[in-house]
């Protein structure tokens, strides 16, 4: 059970991380990503590219299917779903 950190934009005081389940369970991984492991994992990361007392902007947005790419899975049925990801948007706190 692992969080993948796949990608990190930092815009000025925001920004977004994207986060992949390595569980091969779809269930348990959309679970994985909605869960507080998730949002620790995407502070830290967009702490560790610079955003200053990060934190999450928001709700979490629910966690969509992707190839193996990492490309979102468009069409069900001739696209082959490899793994889930989500997008979490962060924010600096205010001092």
């Amino acid at each position: 059970m692992a969080l993948q950190v796949v990608d990190v934009q930092i815009r000025g005081n925001q920004g977004t991380v994207v986060l992949q389940s390595d569980l091969p369970n779809h269930p348990a991984a959309i679970d994985e990503l909605q869960g507080a492991d998730a949002r620790r994992t995407a502070i830290m990361a967009a702490s560790q590219k610079g955003l200053g007392g990060a934190a999450i902007n928001g709700f979490l947005p629910s966690p969509y299917p992707v190839t193996a790419e990492g490309k979102p899975v468009e069409d069900p049925l001739k696209d082959r779903l490899a793994a889930y990801q989500i997008e979490i948007a962060v924010m600096a706190r205010p001092a």
